[in-house]
């Protein structure tokens, strides 16, 4: 059983790492527009190490009284971080170019993407709000650079 104290801390964790997720996708986008690939590897590269926190998260609550939608949200965005891990760092898998697996990828960042909405949200209403901007600024990015450079992440 978490304590009240401990529970605000790991909220705290969570908001911090889900608005951290959230701002480097947008930054990822931006240096997209800005062709810069070698400085969105990188953030890419900082992009996955937030697994770590996420990891430490899931661990750390293991006996609190959590929903379901907040493991859902945490596995999501793991996935979408082994996905992104797999296909572009590991096996270098050029899936942009195959509408079918670009539609499945985007579902999954966006899903993912969502959920650090809810994540942040268990710290309050102001980083609810800043999460929720933050995710319409990555919308909006995301989408200016598919339209502008015909790709996705």
């Amino acid at each position: 059983m978490l304590t009240q104290a401990n529970e605000s801390l790991l909220n705290l964790i969570g908001s911090i790492t889900a608005l951290s997720l959230l701002a480097m996708g947008s930054l990822i986008f931006i240096l997209r527009l800005s062709k810069a690939p070698q400085a969105e590897y990188w953030v890419g590269i900082v992009f996955m190490l937030a697994a770590i926190p996420l990891i430490y998260l899931l661990f750390q609550v293991k006996g609190a009284d959590r929903s379901t939608l907040y493991w859902v949200q945490i596995a999501l965005m793991l996935v979408f971080i082994l996905v992104e891990f797999l296909l572009d760092y590991v096996f270098h898998i050029p899936f942009r170019q195959t509408r079918w697996m670009v539609i499945v990828y985007a579902t999954l960042f966006f899903a993912a993407c969502g959920g650090m909405i809810g994540l942040a949200a268990l710290s309050g209403k102001i980083w609810t709000i800043v999460s929720v901007g933050l995710f319409f600024i990555l919308l909006f990015l995301a989408f200016y650079t598919e339209r502008g450079v015909k790709e996705i992440m």
